[in-house]
């Protein structure tokens, strides 16, 4: 055999080998995928909205900051939020503070500090369409006590008026709806105490009220070129890039909790990784749509993911 016949088959025999090897690595992905990316995601999302309903809660509470001018006795004292203190010292700056002590509420433990700040204030107040707030986190961090896990914020994001009213046009106006969007760039998200993530965030919340339910429909607002839909992008928590779109819009109301959407799907992709993950939101614990009903709330989320002929499924609880 000639050199050159031989140099070509090994060539050959070496490009079987790496194909076999790269396929057999997809399969064993595929296989031993825990979706843990997604669950981050979803994660995420869901303590970030609490965060977003508290300062929204606060301000309902305080008619300044809203946009109303009385004012009554004992207006600054404090705050009726679970586990949460109010630091007023620099409010008629139109900046204040969520402190969180560690109280447990509902199953979660809350600890680290809210900064808030009206822009423009008092020029601008909540109400007026446009107004625009910032909020810094400071290690606030949420741990969950039935599974033990904790979802960190380190950073700032901006919240956007884009309706104009606030949560007390929606409770003593009925007003039927206002629209915030809201925006953070390289906000650091760590996991239970260790191994953290970088989210850039672009959303938009459409709030409404029914009686005292809170309703809210969540979708995503960036765009890659290709795709209008994404909540969440930037870099998982071993540090490989992702994107996490609403493919259809996230529905949560207060009478379940903000942890608990009755509807909605995130698709996730991850890059190296062959397959996409896609979660229906709103599920029984066998992963069935919820069908809803008084006084009954979803369990959890489902999440599929397929790779050549094959899928695989997992139930995840939102508690």
């Amino acid at each position: 055999m000639s050199r050159n016949k031989y140099l070509i088959g090994l060539s050959i025999i070496l490009s079987f080998i790496l194909v076999w090897s790269s396929s057999c690595k997809k399969k064993k992905e595929f296989k031993d995928e825990d979706c843990q990316d997604l669950v981050d995601c979803q994660a995420s999302r869901a303590e970030n909205d609490v965060a977003i309903s508290d300062v929204n809660y606060l301000i309902m509470e305080r008619p300044l900051l809203h946009g109303r001018n009385e004012a009554t006795d004992g207006y600054w004292s404090g705050t009726k939020l679970c586990g949460a203190s109010l630091d007023s010292s620099q409010i008629s700056e139109g900046i204040f503070r969520l402190v969180y002590d560690g109280t447990v509420c509902n199953n979660r433990k809350r600890e680290g500090i809210i900064m808030v700040s009206i822009l423009a204030y008092p020029l601008k107040k909540w109400k007026n369409q446009g107004c625009v707030l910032n909020i810094q986190y400071f290690a606030y961090k949420v741990t969950n006590l039935n599974s033990g896990r904790s979802v960190q914020f380190d950073g700032t994001q901006s919240i956007t008026n884009e309706s104009g009213g606030t949560w007390y046009d929606l409770k003593y106006l009925h007003k039927p709806g206002i629209v915030h969007s809201t925006r953070a760039s390289d906000l650091k998200v760590s996991f239970n105490g260790g191994d953290y993530g970088i989210y850039n965030m672009s959303r938009r919340a459409t709030y409404s009220m029914t009686d005292t339910v809170v309703n809210c429909k969540l979708e995503g607002t960036g765009s890659d070129g290709n795709n209008s839909d994404i909540e969440s992008w930037g870099l998982t928590r071993n540090g490989i890039a992702f994107t996490s779109r609403v493919t259809s819009s996230i529905l949560w109301s207060s009478a379940c909790g903000i942890h608990s959407p009755t509807n909605g799907a995130l698709l996730v992709k991850v890059d190296g990784k062959p397959f996409d993950l896609n979660a229906s939101l709103g599920t029984d614990s066998n992963g069935n749509s919820f069908s809803g009903g008084a006084g009954n709330c979803s369990y959890g989320f489902r999440v599929n993911w397929a790779y050549k002929r094959k899928s695989l499924t997992r139930v995840f609880p939102y508690n």
